[in-house]
């Protein structure tokens, strides 16, 4: 987890570098100027030509600076939510540190790492509770390690060499607190890099694995089925039986390569 506390003495410390140097900017997006004559005319002139080139009547270093005082003059500071022209091209120019935009990405980070705990501890969950199979009949999903999840039951007494559990059953391995709903489960688990089998079907919702590719090609071919559905969330992909897997995978490859 991330140090809150740690972030805040961060920020108060890279605020106080800005303002040291020639401007501050807060964790609300307020830029403000200590001393304009602490900008160089360089600067100056730099700032004259972006608000140029976005369109502004600036008439060269001078006036653009008188320009920036009657501003400042008036409003105090430089919101980025009512003047944005004006402080990016400062927050640019200046080579300011936005405190807000290290929130934000602190915030990726932290949830990035969430979701990769929750994905570690719901394949943990998954492979304890049902185990691994071998048996493309037994398979309810193929995991990114290249191993197939054993949905046939038979731990618990049932039939051997068939898929007697519905898909939805993984939805046992998420908290109470990540909802209720066994279908929406079922999608997040898929979203996880796990890709769910059926005979005549797989739904892929990111690339696969190298593993995953050796699997689907022994796959594709072991199905004995008039057409072969490859399905990408929302849109879906069929192929003719006989189709040869590796064709298929390479549709796979193309599809997500468009994406990116």
């Amino acid at each position: 987890m991330i140090n809150k506390v740690f972030n805040l003495s961060k920020l108060s410390k890279i605020s106080w570098y800005c303002f040291s140097q020639i401007a501050a900017i807060d964790e609300n997006g307020i830029l403000s100027l200590d001393n304009f004559d602490q900008i160089t005319w360089e600067q100056w002139e730099s700032i004259n030509d972006h608000m140029v080139a976005s369109g502004y009547d600036a008439r060269g270093a001078e006036d653009t600076k008188e320009m920036f005082e009657r501003l400042i003059a008036r409003l105090g500071t430089f919101n980025k939510d009512i003047l944005p022209d004006h402080f990016s091209i400062l927050k640019k120019v200046l080579n300011l540190q936005d405190p807000s935009e290290i929130i934000n990405q602190e915030k990726e980070v932290e949830n990035k790492e969430q979701f990769e705990n929750k994905k570690r501890l719901h394949k943990t969950r998954a492979v304890k509770q049902f185990g691994y199979t071998s048996n493309y009949q037994e398979a309810g999903y193929l995991l990114p390690n290249g191993k197939m999840l054993d949905f046939s039951g038979k731990r618990d007494g049932g039939t051997p060499g068939v898929r007697s559990l519905d898909h939805r059953c993984i939805n046992s391995v998420f908290d109470d607190e990540e909802g209720s709903d066994s279908y929406d489960m079922m999608i997040q688990f898929i979203k996880e890099g796990n890709i769910r089998l059926n005979i005549g079907s797989v739904d892929i919702i990111i690339p696969p694995t190298k593993e995953q590719k050796g699997v689907l090609r022994e796959y594709f071919s072991f199905m004995r089925v008039e057409e072969i559905r490859v399905n990408f969330g929302y849109k879906s992909k069929d192929f003719p039986s006989g189709t040869n897997s590796n064709s298929i995978l390479l549709y796979i490859d193309k599809y997500f390569a468009k994406l990116s």
